[in-house]
């Protein structure tokens, strides 16, 4: 068996291709990955996302929790040529529940307002408010280990951003009313939202248009969008920045699907008539068809096109969602850290796994589509994730003189030693967590106050633990070693009373066999 340990600082990246699922190296895609929002403890996130392109786009927006990935909101946005959408995450007024708002007109179904006309609505601030009815009603059931109250959970997480497709104006003047006038404001955003209307005795051709056929006019996803967040504390003073991470070539057609459903999830399923049946009973168009995921050497030669297959997955549909996977997996994660006490310097990583809850929860397209992200008919865990939710890692730390420890993980509550249980997880170099995370654990550094650490996704009782391999024919089935992760670090030094920080994208190394 060759076995290939591939650099990320050297790959640059994976590279984009015609046909094949990739992350782009320019940072525009068809799904933007957000790896961390915060609201825990003083903290807000601003996101944008652009279109760069001349088409007008459909877009899911979608908010996730942290410990196990559960849809705590949604909505569509829909961006016209060029179009930037900015929004806010942060507590209501009332200290009662993460919320989303925006000062930008950007057409959006439901209507999302402003921090204060939202705050003065009850009406409009629990349209705009994330919820914890997923936790609540299959938290338990799915066999997770969070032992986090639902309040906690759902100020933190992950976002997806995906492109559901190119609207373009056969029949009617959806395009049209997503344009942006003179004065900056959309023509008709009303106009818009009236396509999901539920009233069938309208004779007026777009009223309920998309609810009884959700791609009329709507054409296959092209790419061209990327995003960025930005995570402040007021109190603070500090301000840290990250690039959403941008995949192309994930989606084939048009997507979709009604807001306030778990479509089109990740994996590419949507429900392409809410008329025909209630959300609860419509069935998801599934997604069969082969997909690939390519890997490019620093040299831009080919040396491993994987590919996943609906028809022989078990389960079926699983295809697009392991093909993400393989783009993202890595076997060491690898960043910078400080935590010089002297300075009171502190460090911490985020670490996400935008995939995992797919492998290990054991849910189903079947189950009601308002009710979050509902997964695939997964009995056990299934590979990479083979140790179900509790991740066993090896952590080691070198400091600037190119000395190496062993660096202990212990997760709060205790009990976790050198596991990560999280969808999104924070690791603390420090005694205290500049993030201040539900989801956080410390790292023992063992007196190492600055260098760089390595996190390896390691079972040294299963050799062949965390492998994802092709579908192909025997003889020539390739694998990857690692888990799929997005994420970065960030470090606050203290000046007397100011502060500066700072924040690094995380880097890779990647193992192939073949």
């Amino acid at each position: 068996m060759n076995k290939k340990l591939i650099s990320a600082a050297v790959l640059a990246g994976l590279a984009s291709t015609a046909s094949a699922v990739n992350v782009n190296s320019d940072g525009v895609g068809q799904l933007l990955l957000y790896p961390y929002y915060s609201t825990s403890n003083g903290n807000a996130t601003n996101i944008a996302i652009v279109n760069t392109t001349a088409q007008t786009k459909a877009v899911k927006v979608r908010f996730n929790e942290g410990g196990n990935s559960w849809e705590v909101m949604d909505f569509n946005l829909y961006l016209s040529p060029y179009d930037v959408w900015t929004g806010g995450i942060t507590m209501a007024q009332d200290d009662s529940a993460p919320m989303v708002y925006t000062n930008d007109t950007s057409c959006t179904a439901p209507e999302l307002k402003s921090y204060a006309e939202a705050n003065a609505d009850a009406e409009m601030l629990k349209k705009q408010s994330f919820r914890t009815l997923n936790i609540d009603k299959f938290a338990d059931a799915s066999g997770e280990n969070t032992n986090i109250a639902a309040a906690e959970r759902i100020k933190e997480g992950y976002i997806e951003v995906i492109e559901m497709g190119n609207i373009v104006d056969f029949n009617l003047q959806f395009a049209k009313a997503i344009k942006h006038d003179d004065t900056g404001v959309p023509a008709d955003c009303e106009y818009v939202r009236e396509g999901w209307s539920r009233n069938s005795l309208s004779t007026d051709p777009h009223l309920g248009a998309w609810y009884k056929f959700s791609n009329t006019d709507v054409a296959a996803p092209s790419g061209g969008l990327f995003g960025i967040a930005d995570i402040i504390n007021v109190d603070s003073a500090v301000d840290r920045a990250y690039d959403a991470l941008a995949l192309d070539n994930v989606y084939t057609e048009a997507l979709h699907s009604e807001p306030g459903t778990a479509y089109p999830d990740l994996g590419g399923n949507y429900v392409n008539s809410s008329e025909a049946g209630t959300i609860a009973n419509a069935n998801p168009s599934r997604r069969i068809r082969t997909v690939k995921a390519q890997v490019w050497d620093a040299a831009g030669v080919d040396i491993s096109n994987f590919t996943f297959d609906n028809s022989t997955n078990v389960p079926a549909g699983l295809a697009t969602i392991r093909a993400i996977t393989a783009v993202l997996q890595t076997e060491r994660t690898q960043n910078y850290f400080y935590s010089d006490p002297i300075l009171a310097a502190k460090s911490d990583w985020v670490v996400t796994f935008p995939t995992k809850h797919e492998f290990i929860n054991g849910r189903t397209l079947s189950a009601n589509g308002q009710e979050g992200k509902l997964g695939y008919a997964v009995t056990g865990s299934l590979p990479p994730f083979t140790t179900g939710f509790n991740i066993p890692v090896k952590m080691s730390v070198v400091d600037n003189e190119e000395h190496a420890v062993t660096a202990p993980l212990d997760f709060s509550p205790a009990g976790q030693k050198g596991l990560i249980p999280f969808e999104t997880n924070v690791l603390s170099f420090s005694d205290e967590s500049i993030l201040n995370s539900n989801f956080g654990a410390k790292v023992f550094t063992k007196g190492v106050k600055s260098g760089w650490a390595l996190l390896e996704f390691t079972d040294p009782g299963n050799v062949g633990q965390f492998r994802l391999c092709e579908d192909a024919p025997i003889g020539r089935t390739k694998c990857m070693t690692g888990l799929p992760v997005i994420g970065f670090g960030t470090t606050q030094v203290y000046n007397g009373a100011k502060s500066f920080s700072t924040l690094y994208n995380h880097k890779y190394a990647r193992s192939i066999s073949q």
